[in-house]
């Protein structure tokens, strides 16, 4: 069984703080924030009226994040150095307003698995720093060193307890468009040529034949309409037990970039179809998932237990989407950390999407593979083509190389 904290973890604000900067905490800021002291000049002192301390801090980035790594801010008292809160840059300011309100009410009214929001005097959650602007959330420390791994019927229990708070926060706008809305298969139909260039033998296999084949279904309308059935508030959108923190035996919830009001499947499917995959099929496999999400989550309707599984293989398809695009981007610039980080993780969505449609009966008959065999020739000869195109390209440029050096 799941525990969740008595109370949430809070820091009150005390009143405005002189300005006690040192030369320490300036150069880490600036080191960390990629400004000049000018800038640290006026930025520390709001940081620290806001966070209400005045003791001297440093600055620090911490692990997690594919494109943007948290802050971590450190207060020292004394000998002793105490991480105490978290920034994070945020590019969208009204929309990241609208997400920080929206967990501060939620930790109002009673949600126990959400860290506090720091916030201004004047009720400001955003932090300015030169151009860019950060959120500001309580640090909260693990109880063990690296990730925490938590089982099926764990995760289903704490989406209930959040989902138990976020059905009931009223409708808030600038939260971002549905995942529904802002999905296409391009990136499958029109692979890039970079990408098949990168690497061929992984974009003509047969399991990635089926991520194309499943990635047209969810543009079909008629899987539009089922989506549009579905019960829908707000949801976290990225629950997985990396964005989950024990603290003290409770269990925070972090990482909120992709809250937003969706349909609330949505907070079943990173963690059924990546960390808890094999759990998951084992489940659907014995036909056990109604009693099993009536033991751990509670009531769903009809239509959502019936195509659930069709929805983690759909947020999987959006994982596999996003993380094509950041591959091909790192192969454009020769980025070659990110290149191989982004390998590992595109070959990890190819397998989860082809191993939920081997294994799925009621997949398998909805997108059955003769329906799109002749489009899949189609596009295979396409890119085959680019990829033939590409090499002669660079041939020719070795050869004017050599020719004219």
């Amino acid at each position: 069984m799941i525990h969740f904290a008595n109370s949430a973890a809070t820091t009150p604000n005390p009143p405005v703080v002189p300005d006690t900067r040192t030369a320490t905490e300036v150069e880490s800021f600036c080191r960390v924030f990629s400004v000049e002291e000018k800038v640290a000049s006026t930025a520390i002192p709001n940081l620290k009226n806001i966070l209400g301390i005045h003791n001297p801090l440093t600055f620090s980035m911490l692990k997690g994040g594919n494109k943007n790594c948290p802050i971590l801010v450190t207060k020292h008292d004394g000998n002793r150095a105490l991480p105490f809160a978290v920034l994070k840059r945020e590019s969208k300011p009204q929309s990241a307003t609208a997400r920080l309100r929206i967990i501060d009410m939620m930790q109002r009214q009673g949600c126990r698995q959400l860290p506090h929001i720091f916030k201004s005097k004047d009720n400001a959650y955003l932090v300015p720093v030169g151009k860019n602007i950060f959120s500001c959330m309580a640090y909260i420390k693990s109880d063990v060193e690296g990730r925490s791994l938590f089982t099926l019927d764990q995760m289903f229990e704490l989406v209930r307890a959040f989902h138990a708070h976020s059905r009931l926060v009223p409708e808030i706008e600038d939260l971002g468009a549905r995942d529904i809305d802002r999905y296409s298969d391009i990136k499958y139909a029109q692979l890039a040529p970079e990408l098949m260039a990168w690497n061929s033998a992984l974009f003509t296999s047969e399991a990635w034949g089926r991520c194309v084949k499943c990635a047209r279904y969810f543009i079909q309308p008629s899987f539009r309409a089922i989506y549009n059935q579905l019960p829908v508030h707000v949801v976290h959108g990225d629950i997985h037990s990396g964005n989950v923190i024990v603290s003290n035996g409770q269990h925070f919830l972090v990482d909120f970039d992709l809250l937003k009001k969706d349909i609330r499947l949505l907070d079943f499917v990173t963690f059924a179809g990546s960390i808890n995959l094999d759990e998951f099929l084992r489940v659907v496999e014995e036909g056990r998932l109604s009693s099993f999400i009536h033991a751990h989550y509670g009531n769903l309707e009809e239509i959502e237990e019936k195509y659930l599984p069709f929805i983690v293989l759909f947020g999987r398809c959006c994982a596999l989407s996003w993380s094509l695009g950041v591959l091909k981007e790192a192969i454009v610039n020769k980025d070659a950390e990110k290149i191989a980080h982004f390998k590992a993780f595109v070959e990890s969505r190819i397998h989860e999407i082809d191993r939920l449609y081997t294994h799925i009966p009621e997949i398998r008959a909805a997108i059955p593979s003769e329906a799109v065999t002749r489009q899949d020739l189609f596009h295979k000869k396409i890119n085959m083509g680019a990829h033939i195109f590409n090499t002669c390209r660079e041939a020719l440029k070795r050869i004017w190389k050599s020719v004219f050096p």
